[in-house]
């Protein structure tokens, strides 16, 4: 019988893509794997076979650089045949930060709009108050024509 994480360190000692547990292991086992390291940056699939580790909570995922995501319990998905996790997480982090730039250059866009649209209005009502004073001193010359005109 062998140790519970030195299967796995033995096992896996070479940086895995995929990590496939399909052989029912338990028995094999001494101690309670509860949780599981896996430091291979190139991991990017986690199968846990029809749950072949029973007492499997957590994996923890090591040195990865999803540094806020290094931990991932895994309680609540025993039941799941597959865990497709590091690969599902890296892309969610990727589209996370495509979305914000997207957002980020949206907002930039509208801002632009609004301060073209903006600027036009601008200029339309200098327009307007140029056309009103022109009428405002042609009301005024004929004001003052018909004034001097007009008979006392």
């Amino acid at each position: 019988m062998v140790k519970a994480q030195e299967y796995f360190n033995n096992k896996y000692k070479k940086n895995v893509t995929y990590l496939k547990v399909e052989e029912p292991i338990s028995d094999k086992l001494t101690g309670k794997l509860t949780g599981l390291t896996l430091n291979s940056p190139d991991l990017e699939v986690i199968n846990l076979a029809e749950n072949k580790i029973k007492s499997l909570t957590s994996v923890n995922l090591g040195a990865n650089p999803l540094s806020y995501l290094h931990k991932i319990n895994i309680t609540s998905l025993k039941n799941n045949l597959s865990l497709n996790l590091l690969g599902q997480l890296v892309e969610l982090k990727e589209e996370n930060e495509e979305l914000r730039g997207r957002k980020e250059q949206s907002q930039n866009e509208k801002l632009k709009a609004q301060i073209t649209r903006l600027e036009e209005e601008n200029t339309n009502l200098r327009k307007a108050q140029a056309e009103a004073m022109k009428q405002i001193r042609i009301g005024l010359e004929k004001l003052e024509v018909n004034i001097e005109v007009a008979p006392k």
